[in-house]
């Protein structure tokens, strides 16, 4: 479950094409998921990810970095 409100999601700062992994803690780079529109995909900033080995990992809501530690 994740919880956060639009109040918190304001104070966090932008996201950088490259963050600290929560994983392994290297940089990866941020990579973000598409939303279907009529049929067709648009990129979107909604939700950021890092993809580690074979897992994926949130780090950003709305291109805002979230505190994972």
């Amino acid at each position: 479950m994740f919880s956060i409100g639009i109040g918190e999601l304001e104070e966090l700062e932008p996201i950088k094409e490259e963050v600290e992994c929560p994983k392994c803690g290297e940089l990866h780079k941020v990579e973000y998921g598409d939303r279907i529109e009529n049929g067709k995909k648009i990129p979107t900033k909604l939700l950021g990810f890092v993809s580690c080995g074979e897992s994926s990992y949130l780090v950003s809501v709305e291109n805002k970095k979230l505190n994972l530690n």
